[in-house]
Parts: structure tokens; sequence; C-alpha cells
């Protein structure tokens, strides 16, 4: 999505991984114009920009995530501190250039942990320059997720993949000093897990 979000620039912040900032906090983004077009300033009434059809692509299935989701990604979720580690990576709860954010929140009987990929790529959402990264796709991340309430399943669902269809995630769990924790493979992170 980098390469194909660069046509735009200005305003138009931060590709995928921008967006699943942003929906993984329950927020929601203007940025789609009429037709193929994409808003790339501040003020709306300039959508003169057309996306190309693999960007147009990824924003559609972007955006038939959230909807699909929208119950465990805005229906009251509160954000956590539950830690996350995932090996051979660097992690974030900040957001931080050429990590993976972790965003945790739990709510309605769910516990959600979002892995935002900014690995190879900055926290910079505007590129007014068109000069920013794709972040590094990612395979078979090995995460260890310390839980709050008791886990009895784990699903994964990406927008990136399989249509935004969850998959069932075999786990195990355990516990250390930090607590107790569950332990799984994540088989690959593009831009926006969860």
């Amino acid at each position: 999505l980098g390469q194909g979000r660069q046509l735009y620039g200005a305003g138009a912040a931060g590709g995928a991984e921008g967006d699943g900032a942003v929906f993984a906090a329950g927020g929601n983004r203007v940025e789609l114009g009429n037709g193929n077009n994409i808003l790339h300033e501040e003020y709306y009434p300039h959508d003169g920009v057309t996306m190309t059809n693999d960007l147009s692509s990824r924003m559609r299935n972007i955006y038939d995530f959230a909807v699909a989701y929208e119950n465990i990604l805005r229906d009251g979720q509160t954000a956590t501190d539950n830690k996350v580690s995932i090996s051979d990576y660097a992690t974030s709860t900040e957001g931080e250039s050429d990590k993976i954010w972790t965003y945790t929140k739990k709510g309605n009987g769910y516990q959600m942990l979002h892995l935002i990929n900014l690995l190879g790529t900055d926290n910079k959402w505007r590129d007014e320059d068109r000069t920013k990264a794709t972040p590094t796709k990612v395979e078979n991340l090995k995460v260890k997720y310390y839980y709050s309430d008791e886990v009895n399943s784990l699903y994964l669902a990406s927008p990136d993949k399989n249509g935004g269809m969850t998959e069932s995630v075999a786990f195990t769990k355990g516990e250390d000093s930090d607590g107790k924790y569950i332990e799984f493979a994540v088989p690959s992170l593009e831009y926006w897990d969860m």
C-alpha cells in the first residue's frame, strides 16, 4: 500500500498501517473521495488524485474489515496495558518507527491484540514527498501475550488476507514472573493483524 499511497502524498497520512492504527483505536477516517479518487489535502474539496487499482482494492478491504468487525473495534472497548512480546522483533506500545506497534483492548467478553506493522518504515502519517517506505512484511511471528481475563480460544483476522475472515489459532498457556500468558504463532503481518 505504501507505494500506491505515495501517489497522493499531502494530507493522506500513512498507508494501511495508519488506517489500522485509527481503526484499532476505535476511530474512523475521512480519506475517500468521489469514485476512485482519494482526498489528499486537509481541505476536502480537492479529491482529484486517482488511486491505483491495487490501492483501491486494499482500501476496500480495510474499510470492509472495519465494518465487519465494528462491534470489536468500537463498541465501548477500553485500552489495556497487557504486556506483549514478539520473538526477534522490537515492539512498541507508542507506535515508534521501525517496530511492531502492539495495541491491546478489551470489552464485550473479548481481549483484542492489534499488531500494526511499522517495520522498515516510520510513524510519520503524512507523506507529502511520496517517499514513505512500505512496511517490511514478516512471517511466523512468535507472540507472547499476557492476559487479564481467562483465554479459551484465539482467532486471527486481518484486512490483508483471506478477505478479512477469522481463523482459529492454536496457543499454549504458561506463567512466569510477569503473570499468565499465552504463546502462539502469527503466520504473517503485512500492515495490520487483529
